[in-house]
């Protein structure tokens, strides 16, 4: 299997967080997949969804909303597409550089490029309403509330603008010298706005005025080099009711209450998280090592664990139906069982997708690859 440049780049940062000192070391195999009897289907059904995407857009997903779903890609171009038929229904091209995120709801899409400069598009025509210039980096889709945009730049800003695009407040935390490059999408519930920081923290403001309602220290630097010094929580945040879960690039997989800041509970894994899921009673944790980890959401403690995807980078993980579902850098989609872990099947789509979302009425799941393709998968009636 050859790896393409964004695989590589994962492999190594994988690598460097799973201990490795030499830099002659060579990247483990991944096992052979499991062998499955009378395994699972689902639906699926893709869409060449525009033009090879470079880097860097280690962040782009499909966007999913009520009536459509809309995607970038490598180009600077945004297109709208039916999730009842697939036809398109409108394209922009804003000319955007790659690596340009995409965000919004049923009202507006949000566009942002590298420089920060934000494009708002009436979600339902495409055409620009405004634009803003936050003059700083943006990696990750913005939060949406019922009257504010929440944008997470690259340098430890927090910006809040109105749907009308006038900015609200601006909050500024400070940022270690040395941090992965990456944020996430910031999570919202009621009126607090939660969020992870390269310096290890978990932050909650208030969503009318950037007010830091209380902050915890996730991960603390520890080691003797930049790199082993690495705290960064770029791990997408899970949250389940009034509970958020968090982990960072090393350290444990911790519960908070989002509105107190109050610790539930911590688990320590044997390697560092990569990939968080919530649903139900479950939280569903991928590693570096590829192993798969399910954990109660109210305690923490540890309902099962498998080592069948060791080695494969697994990423990101998404629950539908019964089963969770997930992608590998060697280009396969996989899915096994939310409360046994048990196999279920799997499928080579050949590329390794960037990112995922689930459709509001958890029906159907997007994945996207950096050929800009778009798997949808459903389940059968």
């Amino acid at each position: 299997m050859k790896y393409n440049a964004p695989s590589k780049i994962l492999l190594a940062c994988v690598w460097i967080l799973s201990g490795c000192s030499s830099s002659d070391a060579p990247v483990a195999k991944p096992v052979p997949l499991p062998k499955i009897e009378n395994p699972l289907s689902f639906e699926f059904d893709t869409k060449d969804a525009g033009k090879k995407m470079s880097l860097p857009a280690g962040v782009q997903r499909p966007l999913i909303l009520e009536k459509q779903w809309v995607v970038g890609d490598g180009k600077g171009s945004i297109t709208a597409y039916s999730l009842e038929d697939q036809t398109k229904l409108w394209d922009r091209n804003l000319k955007l550089q790659p690596g340009f995120v995409v965000g919004g709801d049923d009202r507006l899409i949000i566009a942002i490029n590298l420089d920060g400069k934000v494009f708002a598009l009436n979600a339902m025509t495409g055409e620009t309403e405004w634009t803003f210039n936050l003059k700083g980096e943006v990696l990750a889709a913005p939060a949406m509330t019922s009257e504010y945009i929440i944008f997470q730049q690259a340098d430890g800003a927090f910006s809040a603008l109105t749907l009308d695009g006038e900015q609200r407040w601006q909050k500024r935390f400070r940022m270690p010298s040395l941090s992965l490059r990456g944020t996430n999408t910031p999570v919202v519930f009621q009126n607090v706005i939660i969020a992870g920081l390269a310096s290890g923290k978990l932050v909650a403001m208030d969503v009318d005025t950037g007010e830091v309602r209380w902050e915890r220290q996730i991960v603390t630097a520890e080691g003797s080099t930049e790199i082993e010094r690495l705290v960064d929580l770029d791990v997408p945040l899970a949250i389940r009711d009034n509970i958020v879960f968090a982990a960072g690039t090393q350290g444990p997989v911790i519960a908070f209450e989002v509105i107190t800041g109050r610790a539930l509970w911590e688990r320590k894994l044997a390697s560092p998280a990569v990939s968080l899921e919530s649903r139900g009673d479950y939280v569903f944790v991928a590693d570096t090592k590829g192993h798969l980890w399910c954990l109660n959401a109210l305690v923490g403690d540890i309902v099962w664990r498998k080592t069948e995807y060791e080695n494969r980078i697994l990423h990101p993980l998404k629950a539908l139906g019964s089963s969770l579902i997930f992608a590998d850098a060697e280009g396969y989609l996989h899915w096994v069982d939310q409360k046994t872990g048990k196999p279920q099947g799997s499928k080579n789509w050949g590329d390794a997708p960037y990112g995922a979302s689930t459709s509001l009425n958890k029906t159907s799941i997007f994945f996207q690859s950096r050929d800009a393709d778009v798997i949808r998968i459903s389940e059968k009636d």
